[in-house]
């Protein structure tokens, strides 16, 4: 029997995100259990280290470094280990460096670029370094809205072909929409490049 594909699902955000990047991840994980079969499994990655929430400063900016070594250390090795061949993670920060896997993020809007004002500078600063150009070595990148991709392209200059709008869809599946689901991300993720 083949070795079924293997897609690792970052789900660290479940310990931080109280709006609807958590509904978002919490409704991808339920569909994704119900799609688990001999060709395809999921493994959900997460730290074993608290998140930090408060709002001390300084406590925010060694969360930010935290962060950044969950993205481009602990989950990458966690994802190899487990011998996965596709890291997704739901918010636009994947790992930069690919250990036989391909990453694919979510890019939910290009708020970032519209509206810099709003982030702080190191978060902004590390975002250029690390998500940018790890989204430029993505399989894939999705976004939520023809409207998303036009400014995350704009903006990004991440080729046109490897924005895919993949539109957010309902609360539940029922299970013909999930097994019709199902075949799509198997064809999906094994197109060649």
């Amino acid at each position: 029997m083949p070795k079924p594909l293997t897609i690792a699902v970052d789900v660290r955000d479940l310990r931080l995100a109280k709006t609807g990047t958590r509904t978002y991840l919490e409704e991808l994980c339920r569909e994704f259990k119900k799609m688990e079969s001999d060709e395809l499994h999921f493994c959900f990655l997460d730290t074993s280290i608290s998140v930090y929430t408060g709002h001390n400063k300084l406590l925010k900016y060694i969360e930010h470094a935290r962060y950044q070594f969950w993205k481009q250390v602990a989950l990458p090795l966690k994802a190899f280990l487990k011998g996965c061949d596709i890291v997704f993670c739901t918010d636009n920060c994947v790992p930069i460096i690919h250990l036989g896997y391909q990453t694919i993020p979510v890019f939910h809007d290009a708020f970032c670029f519209e509206s810099p004002e709003a982030y702080g500078k190191l978060w902004l600063w590390l975002y250029m370094k690390t998500a940018v150009p790890a989204a430029k070595r993505s399989r894939f990148v999705i976004t939520p809205t023809e409207w998303s991709k036009k400014q995350i392209h704009h903006y990004t200059q991440i080729p046109d072909e490897k924005l895919l709008v993949v539109y957010e869809g309902p609360k539940h599946l029922n299970p013909g929409e999930a097994a019709n689901a199902n075949a799509r991300l198997t064809k999906f993720a094994l197109t060649p490049k």
